[in-house]
């Protein structure tokens, strides 16, 4: 998960708080979120970069060209 929150981060369309600092972080990086829209829309438009609208029906779809296959 960790891995996955990083690229998410990385490319600005999240914002990650590790467990040992929820105390601390949690909700200033709410509130930073929820009271920035133009910070909302940013990492709304980054987060469709990862976006995969049609995955099941492509997995779907190479899991029947296997079994037909073999």
């Amino acid at each position: 998960q960790t891995v996955n929150a990083k690229n998410l981060v990385g490319k600005n369309a999240a914002k990650m708080v590790k467990d040992a600092e929820m105390k601390e972080k949690f909700l200033p990086t709410l509130l930073e979120i929820c009271e920035n829209e133009s910070l909302q829309k940013e990492m709304s438009a980054n987060l469709d970069f990862f976006a995969k609208p049609k995955a099941t029906e492509q997995i779907v779809d190479e899991i029947l060209k296997k079994i037909k296959t073999n």
